[in-house]
């Protein structure tokens, strides 16, 4: 019987949903472009599971040709296509699957399939498949499979709120936290919940925001003054692509985005 095969799997590890695994196949291969210069590219990859590869401003186009870059991020949304409600799941791994980069998940939701899917995921030998599990907020859409994903790859988890169980450091605000091969920012942003966080990667201007609410267009709610702190520390930053805790990557006018969603917050508040 194949290793990762269903039976063998479920006899291995206990969970609380008893749907067979299929076997692992052969992982896709991942998509070859060159270089193009001026704006981020978001490029779906067609199969069990969507690849983003992620091309800082000045690095790559959509449609270019030649080999992929060093300067690339790879992540992965696992539960894309799932069946069931669930938060978002992104693998990040580092650009070439050396021994130095981390894979990490940002959260980990509610969808058993996602730990087939990671073992069909090329991560690189010699280190765990998911070393970091990294979450945004304790919800449970969010949350639901974090022992799991611990008991198969021997993850840590990392998180703001120390009420989730199985957490191994609680992280501050302004930590620096690696995910794949590049460092991220941890920015605290209570709002939708008091322990959301976002991770900001300068240098590529990526931002996972989970589902602290960066997209208002009606003045008619009130926002804690801490969450409006947050919101203008992020539109500071320059922001090319965000990738949310649901739906789909906000690939354009992300920075403009969020000054337009904090002027009608205040117009709303009077705070102008």
């Amino acid at each position: 019987m194949h290793r990762y095969s269903g039976r063998w799997f479920r006899n291995r590890f206990s969970f609380p949903d008893s749907r067979t695994l299929r076997p692992r196949r052969e992982a896709p291969q991942i998509p070859r472009r060159g270089a193009k210069s001026g704006r981020v590219v978001y490029k779906k990859f067609q199969g069990k599971q969507n690849l983003l590869i992620l091309a800082p401003f000045g690095c790559g186009g959509e449609g270019a040709e030649g080999i992929m870059r060093a300067d690339d991020v790879k992540i992965y949304n696992l539960t894309e296509k799932s069946k069931i409600y669930t938060s978002n799941v992104y693998l990040v791994t580092g650009t070439w699957n050396t021994l130095d980069d981390v894979n990490a998940l940002v959260d980990a939701g509610r969808d058993l399939s996602i730990l087939e899917m990671i073992f069909d995921i090329p991560t690189g030998v010699g280190k765990k498949q998911v070393e970091k599990v990294v979450l945004t907020h304790n919800h449970y859409d969010h949350t639901t499979m974090l022992l799991n994903v611990k008991k198969v790859f021997g993850s840590k988890a990392y998180a703001y709120s120390t009420s989730i169980e199985g957490i191994d450091r609680i992280l501050e605000d302004g930590d620096m936290i690696k995910l794949g091969d590049r460092g991220f920012e941890v920015i605290h942003t209570p709002g939708h919940s008091t322990d959301s966080i976002c991770l900001y990667n300068r240098d590529d201007g990526v931002l996972f925001s989970g589902d602290t609410p960066l997209s208002v267009r009606t003045p008619d709610s009130t926002y804690e003054p801490d969450y409006i702190r947050a919101l203008e520390r992020l539109c500071r930053k320059s922001i090319h692509v965000i990738y949310p805790g649901h739906g789909a990557p906000v690939t354009e006018r992300c920075s403009e985005m969020l000054r337009e969603s904090l002027k009608v917050i205040k117009q709303g508040m009077n705070l102008n």
